[in-house]
């Protein structure tokens, strides 16, 4: 055996991070249809918490790029969290395998994260509960690549693991805690897979057979009548499914006698016990994991799929089912109408609408009343809240929602955005507001009736626009009724969809929808950045780099909720443009180079920077006449990914233009910064530098 040596619990995400990061292209490919339903069968059908999948080597072009547009500096906040652990030498391996996997990552994309770490892209993956232990599970070609980068880390690092067997399979083990010396983070290798999780001094060999795939589950989830759910509900569901057990995790908690996660949960960590429901009774217990038991648990699947070398499209599905009928039935009268504008996102920037049938709040909140305050509980608790309810009526709050009685929904739009120098925000675009009503003139009446400003003013029923009074002296605001809607509008584009919206008629098809386009997201920037400047006090290099975050992947999302006769469903559609990698070619240049004032957020020049297509560069600074260079450097330059670095082998200044060149090479220093929204024009890039955020334009001349 060798030596056995700790890693923190706290780091044990990491280690499931790492696992999951370098079967990264797993998630967001295609499947194939071989091999699932048998990786299915070690998997507990009663597992609280299940992501499985299966996918196809030939879409991983999309993957590809992502992974070798990744700046390995994204990861230094981990890297500094592990630096200042004192939980042993775990960290320091952790921090290792981050390391390789992003090197890795981004030298060779996922060609080498396969080649590296013997990863099988064409098969299974899953991350699940067995018990109480979190499982990651992924195919592997071979188990000799990753049995050589554990040697290799534990040469590097000094970190070594207690080596053994598992059935026929190769296990790993390190220590998670001292004072639980039997609690050790496990990985185990056979020749066509690798698996993570945890080993305690209390396991069987059985339950360790179980948690590390080495015998199949007694009630798998392959061939159960879950399984046939998730296929029946998701479309997709073979690419990517999963499901969160509501009730079993609370029957865990509650009554942990009931089920496997519950009672190896108190088996590890028998302190529980006194902390999780000490002062429930056992009715109370019964009857809390009974109500959990009406909105049972929240599934998940793929329903659509495409990938190209361009673009990504992928619908998800989500459904939180509710078994308890006469609750569904009464939220299902709460849904409205969802204009179809907050549907669509080709068009505009974003759109937000919430669909509400006003008249049916007060009955269905009098009817949740009626089936609580109705409702048998043997819980002293639940008894005390029912007594509590049964004094505030919901009809009273029918007085307060008459006047808007035959509202069925409302939304918002954003179809453009501006430059302008007329208003307060230095922006100026089309927008459009819409209430859905049965009665809309009604609406336009109280408008008119009960806000000052709109006094006086006659909205036709016919759809004649009225000009709205702008304090501003714009112009170009109006208000119109389009059928069954109130709309206000600005802008061409909005004066459009206000139009169509008058086609639409007041059916109740969902509660929300949300539409966001980042497809242009440099051009929303641009937009925004002066607004941002004028408003700022310190730390704007950190709100801009969160800002350029958005530009890293342009993409555009739909997401709709309704309430359907199994639950509460959601749908998630997404378009995603594929970056192509960076090259160090398209870097190459002459750049003026400014920076990001942390305080005042106005951009100050540096001087002029020079990265030719041969790895070297030049730096030089010059006087703020600009009557001659004061400063010079002269570098050799590397990208990596999306990371660019310096090595400075010269520096010469001097003080005054007739002054002599100082010259030195023994203190030069080197840079290193993350490009972020590269353009054909220039690219900006961020560093770090005593823990502050720092920000560089590099604009090509």
């Amino acid at each position: 055996m060798k030596t056995m040596t700790k890693i923190s619990v706290a780091v044990v995400i990491v280690v499931g991070a790492v696992v999951a990061a370098i079967a990264a292209g797993v998630f967001t490919t295609k499947p194939a249809s071989n091999g699932l339903d048998d990786f299915l069968t070690y998997i507990p059908v009663d597992s609280p918490l299940v992501m499985a999948g299966q996918t196809d080597e030939a879409n991983m072009a999309a993957s590809d790029a992502m992974l070798r547009n990744m700046n390995p500096n994204d990861l230094q906040p981990i890297f500094d969290l592990l630096e200042e652990s004192e939980e042993g030498t775990g960290p320091r391996l952790i921090k290792w395998l981050l390391d390789d996997y992003v090197q890795t990552a981004v030298s060779g994309g996922y060609e080498a994260v396969s080649e590296r770490y013997g990863i099988s892209f064409a098969q299974p993956y899953g991350f699940y509960v067995n018990g109480a232990a979190p499982v990651i599970r992924f195919s592997l070609t071979s188990p000799e690549p990753m049995k050589a980068v554990l040697a290799e880390a534990a040469a590097e690092t000094g970190v070594s693991a207690r080596e053994g067997t598992l059935g026929s399979a190769t296990l790993y083990a390190w220590g998670l805690n001292e004072d639980k010396p039997e609690l050790e983070l496990g990985l185990v290798l056979d020749e066509t897979s690798l698996t993570l999780s945890v080993l305690t001094g209390s396991d069987t060999p059985e339950s360790q057979m179980l948690r590390f795939a080495r015998q199949p589950a007694p009630q798998p989830l392959a061939g159960s009548e879950r399984l046939k759910e998730l296929r029946a509900e998701y479309a997709e569901a073979d690419q990517f499914m999963g499901f969160i057990d509501i009730h079993g995790i609370a029957q865990a908690l509650l009554l942990p006698e009931q089920n496997s996660t519950g009672r190896e949960l108190r088996q590890w960590f028998p302190e529980l016990e006194g902390k999780i429901g000490a002062d429930l009774s056992d009715a109370c217990r019964n009857d809390y994991v009974a109500l959990a038991g009406h909105m049972p648990r929240i599934t998940m699947g793929a329903e659509e799929y495409s990938v190209s070398s361009e673009l990504i499209q992928q619908t998800l599905g989500f459904l939180w089912k509710i078994e308890n009928k006469p609750v569904l039935t009464s939220l299902q009268k709460l849904q409205g109408f969802i204009p179809g504008y907050a549907t669509k996102v080709d068009d505009k920037l974003g759109a937000y609408a919430l669909g509400v049938n006003v008249s049916e709040l007060v009955p269905v909140l009098t009817e949740l009343w009626t089936q609580f305050t109705e409702a048998t509980f043997a819980c002293e608790q639940l008894q005390q809240m029912q007594q509590q309810a049964q004094s505030y009526n919901p009809a009273m709050l029918a007085m307060g929602t008459a006047m808007f009685d035959s509202v069925r929904g409302a939304g918002v739009a954003v179809y453009n955005l501006e430059p302008s120098d007329k208003t307060p925000m230095g922006l100026d675009g089309s927008v459009l507001i819409s209430v859905s009503a049965e009665n809309p003139a009604t609406l336009a009446s109280m408008l008119t009736s009960y806000l000052p400003q709109f006094a006086g003013m006659k909205i036709p029923a016919d759809g004649t626009p009225v000009e709205i009074p702008d304090p501003l002296g714009l112009g170009g605001n109006y208000l119109a009724i389009k059928g069954k809607h109130l709309v206000a509008y600005r802008g061409e584009a909005a004066k459009a969809a206000a139009d169509k919206l008058a086609e639409e008629a007041l059916e109740i098809n969902g509660t929300t929808a949300l539409a966001l386009n980042l497809r242009e997201p440099m051009k929303l920037f641009e937009l925004v950045e002066p607004m941002a400047a004028q408003s700022a006090n310190s730390g704007c290099a950190e709100m801009y780099a969160g800002m350029l975050a958005l530009t890293q992947t342009p993409l555009s999302l739909v997401y709709s909720e309704q309430l359907n006769d199994q639950g509460w469903a959601g749908n998630l559609a997404m378009e995603m443009d594929v970056i192509e990698p960076l090259e160090a070619s398209t870097v190459a240049g002459t750049y003026e180079l400014t920076m990001l004032d942390n305080t005042d957020c106005q951009w100050y020049p540096l001087g002029t920077e020079t990265l030719n297509a041969d790895g070297s560069g030049s730096f030089a600074s010059e006087t703020d006449t600009g009557e001659c260079e004061t400063y010079q450097s002269e570098f050799t330059w590397t990208l990596n990914g999306r990371q660019l670095s310096e090595s400075t082998s010269v520096e010469r200044e001097r003080e005054a233009c007739d002054g002599e060149w100082s010259e030195t090479t023994d203190e030069a220093e080197d840079f290193e910064c993350g490009i972020m929204a590269p353009e054909a024009d220039g690219f900006y890039c961020t560093s770090q530098s005593d823990g502050m955020i720092e920000l560089y334009r590099y604009q090509k001349q």
